[in-house]
Order: C-alpha cells, then structure tokens, then sequence
C-alpha cells in the first residue's frame, strides 16, 4: 500500500499528482490510498481512503466510494478506537504511535503499550503511524 499525503497543493495539481502515482502502482499490484480527500480518490481512482477524525464521516465516505475501495480510519485515543467499531472501515491507523516533527498537533504518543492495547480493543488490522524510527 502506498499512501499519498498532500496537505497544501491545489486540488487540480492533488489529482494529478494522485493520478500519476496509481499510474506507476498499478503494474505491481500495489494500492494507492489517499489521505483525507475523497473526491482526489474518485477521480483517479485510488484503492482506499484514509480518514483522520475530522475528516467525512466514514459512513458517508462509504456511501459515496465504491464497495472494493477500502477506508482507514486514524484513531488517536481509546474512545476513537471503540467509536470504530460501528463504523465501515477496513482499518484502523493507530496515529501517533511515536513523536513526529513532521505533524505537531497530533494526540500524545500511544508507544508499543498503546499499539498493544489497541490490538485488544479491535480485531480490524492496525496500521502505526508517526515517529517510527527504527528504535523502539
């Protein structure tokens, strides 16, 4: 999976960045996701969508992407995770699992107890995000 993340461009220049990246992807198989902006998703036709928590809801993300388009969704804290589970996601992105630079209005990091506590508040798949360095 590839996740593309563009926060300040146009959104003419958004899908054409987006476009060209499901363009290289495509030959290996690899899905594009993109982040937060769903009508980038559409009009090229990405793979998935991820969604922070004020981002579209994701039952209306449902509503407007097809059904093979799968939806993530970042969860920042133990009532996010168990407010996912009535929601229609395939994932949950458990966001940050360390200190970023790269994003500074994040929730306090969850670290590896955090990530482990999540894992036994839900059964959908996890993805860790922001900080990760290599060194735990």
């Amino acid at each position: 999976m590839c996740s593309c993340v563009e926060k300040t461009a146009s959104t003419r220049d958004f899908v054409a960045l987006a476009c060209a990246l499901n363009a290289l992807l495509k030959p290996y198989r690899v899905p594009l996701v993109i982040n937060d902006r769903i009508d980038v998703a559409l009009a090229c036709g990405a793979r998935g969508v991820h969604l922070g928590q004020s981002d579209m809801p994701a039952a209306q993300a449902r509503q407007l992407l097809a059904p093979e388009v799968f939806i993530g969704l970042s969860v920042e804290s133990p009532d996010d995770v168990r407010r996912a589970a009535v929601e229609p996601v395939d994932y949950l992105g458990v966001s940050p699992v360390f200190a970023t630079p790269t994003k500074t209005d994040t929730a306090p990091p969850w670290g590896l107890a955090g990530l482990r506590q999540v894992r036994t508040m839900t059964d959908l798949p996890l993805v860790a995000i922001g900080g990760y360095s290599g060194r735990a």
